[in-house]
């Protein structure tokens, strides 16, 4: 298992000095504890999520850089954004639309590094009252467990969040293959 973590540690290609994560998996799911491992091998700190009723405080309180999680909790996470872009006016509702479509447009055809210092400029700057309850620094989901919905992919990416996918079964212990975070997705 450490191996499918050093490998899949290589694949997806971030630095974990400083970084925080979040373990949304419990460590029963050999992807639950790929991440575990990656947190050793990168360097980086841990944490882990209570349950999915708990999520947003855990994210508050961890203030991630990097998620751990199945598909499900990005639609959970994205029910709950949409939920308070729909509590705002009509202009700022607007407004979040107008400035997603151009994201997305922009991560269409920037070049990978390009792309990546846009989602960190939009994850800061224009996007950053949808990033406060997220912990304001979540970078990067790498999910697995199931395949990622499209349209979830695309909007988080829209939002500054880099969505990342692992491959692999518990029975075969471990990750098979994982997006690298540098790799147009």
């Amino acid at each position: 298992v450490l191996t499918a973590a050093w490998q899949a540690y290589g694949q997806l290609g971030f630095d974990g000095r400083g970084t925080h994560t979040l373990h949304w998996l419990p460590l029963s799911h050999v992807f639950g504890r790929i991440g575990l491992y990656l947190d050793w091998i990168a360097g980086s700190v841990g944490h882990y999520a209570r349950g999915v009723e708990h999520l947003p405080d855990d994210l508050a309180l961890a203030r991630p850089h990097v998620l751990f999680a199945v598909p499900q909790v990005l639609k959970r996470l994205r029910a709950r954004i949409e939920s308070g872009v729909n509590a705002r006016p009509r202009m700022a509702r607007i407004a979040f639309a107008s400035l997603r479509r151009l994201a997305v447009g922009a991560n269409a055809v920037a070049p990978i590094a390009a792309r990546l210092a846009l989602q960190a400029f939009v994850r800061r700057r224009v996007f950053a009252a949808v990033h406060a309850p997220l912990g304001r620094r979540l970078a990067v989901v790498v999910v697995g467990g199931a395949p990622v919905d499209a349209g979830d992919k695309r909007y988080f990416e829209s939002l500054g969040v880099a969505v990342r996918e692992g491959f692999g079964m518990t029975e075969t212990a471990g990750v098979a293959a994982v997006q690298p975070l540098r790799a147009r997705s």
